[in-house]
């Protein structure tokens, strides 16, 4: 008989995040497995989708505020940003690759620091997902209550405008709470089959971050 998908209560999931202090109506992993499959009925994201997570996973963080910055309008940033590094920006941002050649050298650094942030982000709840998945399907409590906190304090320093000390961590991607307005990870959970075990599992989560002033959006596929 299939899984009955209980109707979601918008009012006791916003109290709860309230609670923890974290972004409203995010998903929050149960105290113990399974988790609860959701009424999340997204189509399965495409793995292009993902960026490539080794490689930024590889770069040295900036070791102060502002320490990179762009000789060239074609050139890449090199190091993931500090949180507290400018992200000043005009809005609306560029339409495409060639608008944003034409903005000032400071306008095309701040975008490209946005755009690196954001997939950092997106790598880190990529990473943390995926862990809570391996521990829900390794049955050890500890693994999971560790995965499940891990999560839960990177969501907690989203919702942190005033970052300070350690909630600031580039490599964590900790600190660009004080960046953004919101953040909302939408995770899809589905049952799967593995070794003839069901295990219900995320299997792909839409991230959305609402910086000062504008959005930056991705669904990704998350390792299950």
């Amino acid at each position: 008989m299939p899984d009955i998908i209980p109707p979601i209560d918008g009012d006791e999931k916003f109290a709860t995040a309230s609670d923890l202090g974290i972004p409203p109506y995010n998903w929050i992993p149960p105290e113990t497995p399974p988790l609860q499959i959701n009424q999340n009925r997204r189509k399965q994201f495409p793995l292009k989708n993902l960026p490539d997570c080794p490689s930024l996973s590889r770069l040295e963080p900036e070791g102060r505020p502002n320490e990179e910055h762009l000789a060239r309008k074609d050139a890449d940033l090199k190091k993931i940003p500090h949180p507290k590094s400018s992200f000043v920006h005009p809005d609306p941002p560029p339409r495409n690759e060639a608008a944003l050649m034409r903005l000032p050298l400071r306008d095309v650094e701040a975008y490209r620091r946005l755009g690196l942030a954001f997939d950092w982000l997106v790598c880190r709840t990529n990473t943390l997902l995926t862990a809570i998945n391996k521990a829900v399907k390794s049955r050890e409590p500890a693994s999971y209550q560790n995965a499940r906190e891990e999560y839960i304090a990177f969501l907690q320093n989203l919702d942190d405008h005033e970052p300070a000390g350690a909630a600031v961590n580039p490599e964590k991607a900790f600190g660009y709470g004080r960046n953004l307005k919101w953040t909302f990870i939408d995770p899809v959970i589905e049952p799967e089959t593995i070794n003839g075990q069901v295990f219900n599992l995320i299997t792909g989560a839409a991230i959305v971050a609402e910086w000062n002033p504008h959005s930056s959006s991705s669904g990704v596929p998350i390792q299950h």
